[in-house]
């Protein structure tokens, strides 16, 4: 049980270093410009859902990836080796609201960054992310996790070499299904 205690750590701290990342790559290029909070609300008030063509897609679909890592990580802290209990259905609900906060928050912190483009579409492809990551977790978490930490403690080279290619071949799968 310690050893799952120190791997939901692990999985916390990840996802709240996760944070700071994704709000700092949300604002870039750091071009920040002030401007009155009633300025700042009427602007959040005309974002706009926007009429995406084939080439844009494939910034719709980042802004949900981006959000998965955070979301599935502190899906590991709240509920790794922990058996299914009503109180995480309230944890799970919590980090669906608090993730959902943080991303119509860094929407309305680009107001501030004009150079980002605010829309609607970020907002649902960041929470749709949040959403993947959960499920994610609840997918192949547990098997992912025990995968990691059998990989830490091979014995031989070989084994190691054999697991970074399998690891590199599912990687090009799935990087060549994204537009």
């Amino acid at each position: 049980m310690v050893h799952a205690s120190r791997t939901r750590i692990a999985y916390g701290i990840i996802g709240a270093l996760l944070v700071p990342l994704l709000i700092y790559a949300s604002i870039l290029p750091l071009e920040y410009v002030p401007i009155q909070w009633d300025q700042a609300l009427e602007r959040w008030k005309a974002i706009p859902w926007l009429q995406l063509g084939v080439s844009n897609r494939a910034d719709w679909i980042a802004n949900g990836l981006v959000v998965i890592p955070i979301s599935y990580c502190l899906c590991g802290y709240l509920s790794y080796q922990k058996r299914f209990q009503y109180h995480l259905l309230i944890g799970y609900a919590l980090l669906l609201l608090g993730m959902g906060g943080l991303i119509v928050g860094i929407e309305f912190l680009q107001v501030y960054f004009p150079r980002r483009t605010m829309s609607i579409n970020d907002i649902v492809a960041g929470c749709v992310g949040a959403i993947l990551g959960l499920f994610t977790w609840f997918a192949i978490g547990e098997k992912a996790t025990e995968f990691a930490k059998s990989f830490v403690f091979l014995n031989t080279i070989s084994r190691r070499i054999q697991g970074i290619a399998f690891v590199g071949c599912v990687a090009s799968i799935l990087y060549s299904l994204f537009p």
